[in-house]
């Protein structure tokens, strides 16, 4: 009995405290719509862009903000005609903001997963989705029946949380402050072409015969992929002027185009084996190019991942590790 009053003050006291620590928050800023239309200018550099993202009109977004410059007491961003930059106030409150955000959309993630146990959502780009999970999906429905999976197809890498996802894909060092990282495979890219486009010759060709040809470029907006100049050089061949005939957002796209005779493209191993195992692409020059980076399973370090997307992570994983160990013994697709 004697403890009980001690535990009974110490929780009404940190709910106080909570709700004093709220109440100071409301009082600094205007509203909370505020805090968003701040978050989407600053992630996007412009109000304008802003306002296109939240779907109202741009004097809204400005709105927003002055009210929020001025409950705060100082300038959040630098107006430079229509882009707008982060002051050094800005940037400890986008920090702030961003942190906060990504903690509640962990939260709907959590609370969607509890809704449904056997779902797991994974987010990928086109090609990933198209040529390294779809022709898995059988094997998948084997070893794990009562996994629901939902594939999101993102043009961007981001942090899986903030599309309420348990998953992404992501190419680079696995070393990504935010988020937890499995290791599936390295990278290595290499030149793809229609077995009938050097006129039935289907090995042998050099370099220069390459730099002549028409060459597909892979231009993803917010994605780094090596391209035909990098190929090149880290070939052993530089070339200084690599024109871009044709350029694609999209590297599904431009596989289609390669297989269409159009041109010849860079594919990556293990996002192209099915078109190489059934024989509309091959490498005409047996050259590959392994990187120092790698695919890579990711998740927010802050997600509690359910027993299913624990399976599922296990599942992939070893997928990955298929397409490694091939790659050590320095055999192409199976």
């Amino acid at each position: 009995m004697g403890r009980t009053p001690f535990r009974f003050i110490d929780e009404i006291y940190v709910k106080t405290k909570g709700d004093r620590m709220s109440e100071t928050l409301r009082r600094q800023i205007s509203s909370p719509g505020a805090l968003i239309a701040f978050e989407a200018a600053a992630r996007l550099g412009s109000f304008g862009n802003a306002a296109t993202e939240l779907n109202v009109t741009q004097p809204s977004i400005s709105y927003q903000v002055k009210n929020l410059e001025k409950h705060i007491g100082t300038q959040l961003f630098e107006r430079r005609g229509r882009a707008v930059a982060l002051t050094e106030e800005g940037k400890i409150l986008f920090r702030a903001v961003e942190r906060g955000f990504a903690e509640i959309q962990v939260g709907l993630a959590q609370i969607a997963q509890r809704a449904n146990e056997h779902l797991v959502t994974l987010c990928v780009s086109s090609s990933a989705a198209a040529h390294f999970l779809l022709p898995r999906h059988p094997v998948l429905s084997a070893a794990l029946p009562d996994v629901d999976l939902s594939l999101k197809i993102m043009s961007r890498d981001i942090n899986p949380a903030a599309e309420n996802a348990d998953f992404a894909i992501r190419l680079g060092h696995g070393d990504w402050e935010d988020l937890t990282a499995w290791r599936l495979f390295d990278e290595v890219y290499f030149p793809l072409c229609a077995p009938d486009f050097f006129e039935g010759r289907t090995s042998g060709v050099s370099l220069d015969e390459l730099k002549g040809r028409n060459l597909l470029f892979l231009r993803e907006r917010f994605r780094s992929r090596d391209d035909w100049k990098t190929f090149f050089a880290e070939a052993g061949a530089p070339a200084l002027n690599v024109h871009a005939r044709m350029t694609f957002s999209d590297q599904q796209t431009l596989l289609q185009a390669a297989v269409a005779g159009q041109g010849i493209g860079l594919g990556w191993m293990g996002m192209t084996d099915g078109f190489l195992n059934d024989g509309s692409l091959i490498n005409p020059t047996g050259i590959q190019i392994r990187t120092d980076r790698a695919f890579y399973l990711v998740t927010p370090k802050s997600t509690t991942l359910t027993a299913t997307a624990e399976r599922f992570r296990d599942w992939i994983v070893a997928q990955g590790a298929e397409i490694q160990a091939r790659m050590a013994e320095g055999d192409g697709p199976a």
